[in-house]
């Protein structure tokens, strides 16, 4: 196997825990090393649970029958197979960390060596987020017909008369329920950050990834908040970056359109133009800090579990489960090697 020397830990001992911008840091140090390759890596796991949401929604054309086969469509990519993904991804940047190669297809690593644990790993997310959905669909319901039974009549005669207060209230006290809900979800989703992480360091023990991934955040909540919050910025930021260059054609074509009467050509060409610009833009800015972030994550968790932030390569069949340590099949090639 051919490696290439791992990346320096900016001088910072592993015994010493990081803090949020010194990984950041280190994150950007480590993008800048092998940018293409790491961005590549994320656009392929982005496309990869793209194509399958685009299936899903093509499914939901056909009426009723076809809405119940989107959202199963939705539910497995969300369970079976983005997981695994999403683990392949921290396995393939944290073998870059370690001196080898990131290769394309360490991010279907998991599928083959942590395929059970990475599904095991997404039910608390999953878990949150569907009572998230479930109770906003009861806040619906109960704020419908609460509004209903106020005011006794249909909705456009309750909200034509300004001097009915009630419907007003509860529809503000709802708004704050479900604004409390989200960021209460959120909060929860925060100690699961780790879960697709840690599946590499617990072989065959399905729920210790998770709690793993709670007591690192627990022990250091703020700071992953901190992560958390800067990166979502970062995102925000690249969204609106990456409006400019496809919102200016867009805003030129319809400057310089003068048939709007008829069919804007003009304005149609420089709409499509503007929305590729776009997609291209949002798709390189939004790859590049996602590849960033994980990194950033694969320092912290290292750093905060006191392990040393540059490790020996180590491959999925190497980790010790119950003791032993399993051979690697001779017919296979291990992950990340070279050819």
């Amino acid at each position: 196997m051919s490696q290439t020397p791992p990346l320096e830990s900016a001088g910072v001992p592993a015994a010493a825990p990081l803090r949020v911008m010194e990984a950041v840091g280190m994150g950007w140090r480590l993008l800048k090393s092998d940018f293409w390759r790491l961005w590549v890596l994320v656009l392929a796991m982005n496309l990869i649970v793209g194509a399958g949401a685009m299936v899903g929604q093509c499914l939901g054309i056909v009426p009723i029958i076809g809405a119940c086969f989107s959202c199963l469509a939705g539910i497995a990519m969300s369970i079976f197979v983005q997981p695994a993904l999403q683990a392949g991804l921290f396995y393939a940047i944290r073998q870059k960390i370690d001196g080898a190669e990131a290769r394309l297809d360490n991010l279907l690593a998991a599928f083959r060596w942590r395929y059970w644990e990475s599904v095991v790993g997404i039910l608390p997310s999953f878990a949150i987020g569907l009572a998230v959905v479930l109770v906003l669909i009861l806040a619906g319901v109960v704020g419908y017909f609460g509004i209903m039974g106020l005011s006794g009549s249909d909705l456009e005669e309750v909200f034509s008369r300004w001097e009915v207060a009630p419907p007003y209230v509860l529809i503000g006290v709802g708004a704050l329920v479900i604004l409390l809900l989200v960021l209460a979800a959120a909060v929860l989703q925060l100690f699961l950050i780790f879960v697709f992480l840690a599946v590499w360091d617990f072989p065959g023990r399905f729920w210790e990834p998770i709690a793993t991934s709670i007591r690192v955040v627990r022990a250091h909540f703020l700071s992953v908040l901190g992560t958390g919050v800067l990166f979502l910025l970062i995102y925000i930021g690249a969204v609106m970056i990456a409006l400019l260059p496809g919102g200016a054609v867009a805003g030129a074509g319809a400057l310089a359109e003068r048939n709007w009467h008829d069919t804007p050509v003009t304005f149609i060409i420089c709409a499509v133009i503007g929305g590729l610009l776009f997609l291209a833009a949002d798709l390189f800015l939004v790859c590049s800090a996602g590849a960033w972030y994980h990194g950033v994550l694969i320092y912290l968790y290292r750093s905060w579990r006191g392990q040393p932030l540059v490790q020996p390569v180590i491959f999925p069949w190497q980790a010790p489960a119950s003791g032993e340590v399993p051979a690697a099949p001779e017919a296979d090639e291990p992950p990340g090697s070279a050819p």
